[in-house]
């Protein structure tokens, strides 16, 4: 069975939150708007990023809005509802892959950053 996880970007305070226990949401439909730190009294802007499942030659979990490396290209993880699987957005024509896991082969995919505190990443791919 699939994990099931999640991490958010903070668009106030520009920093990826990793333990989500602390935070109670509000939401619309399934997209999550705001959170709130109890403990703190502040309240945040927040985006909700979905693990995907798997996870990079490094061991590193993959998340929606990273920036991966792998068939030679880099791109930004997405999911799209279309094809209902996670796929790897590239800058360049044609070139986008789907984000599968090969069976009996080593993982060829590497995590180098995300697209809220690396974008230049992708700009460099161009």
């Amino acid at each position: 069975m699939r994990e099931i996880k999640f991490r958010a970007w903070d668009k106030v305070n520009k920093q990826m939150c990793y333990d989500l226990s602390t935070l109670s949401f509000s939401h619309e439909g399934y997209e999550l708007t705001a959170g709130y730190y109890p403990e703190k009294g502040d309240y945040y802007e927040l985006e909700l990023l979905q693990f995907t499942g798997l996870k990079d030659k490094h061991g590193k979990h993959i998340y929606e809005g990273d920036i991966v490396r792998g068939l030679s290209k880099v791109g930004e993880v997405k999911f799209l509802e279309t094809w209902s699987q996670w796929w790897v957005i590239t800058n360049q024509d044609d070139s986008s892959f789907s984000l599968v896991k090969i069976p009996n082969h080593p993982e060829i995919y590497e995590v180098i950053g995300n697209i809220y505190e690396n974008p230049n990443l992708l700009e460099a791919s161009k």
